[in-house]
């Protein structure tokens, strides 16, 4: 992986060395936040600054937990797995909707004589 990731920089490089004396602002604008974006990977934010601490790199694509927008690995990723604060509320939420809905369709036995 990481040869990829030489190799596409080796690439930004000589694409940047010909368009240079065209475009110069806008070519070292884009490499610099190129290598800035590739800097460092995120680390798992499971139990930050505890003994627990996970090292593991973050999944770039699926590894935002939806609920409170922390960055996990493939291990802590989903919301059960990393205690996740917002977990309670988005299933008080879900149990609302529900409720409602089942409310709405609930029959009533004096519908049911007229019919």
């Amino acid at each position: 992986m990481a040869g990829k990731g030489r190799a596409a920089c080796a690439l930004l490089n000589w694409c940047f060395t010909l368009l240079l004396h065209h475009h110069h602002h806008l070519i070292v604008s884009f490499f610099t936040t190129t290598l800035i974006l590739m800097a460092a990977k995120k680390r798992c934010q499971f139990q930050v600054d505890t003994a627990d601490q996970c090292n593991s790199a973050a999944l770039r694509i699926v590894g935002q937990c939806a609920l409170c927008r922390a960055q996990f690995c493939g291990d802590h990723r989903m919301p059960e797995h990393h205690s996740c604060n917002a977990l309670e509320d988005c299933k008080q939420q879900a149990f609302n909707r529900n409720k409602s809905k089942l409310e709405a369709e609930r029959t009533v036995a004096s519908k049911m004589a007229t019919a």
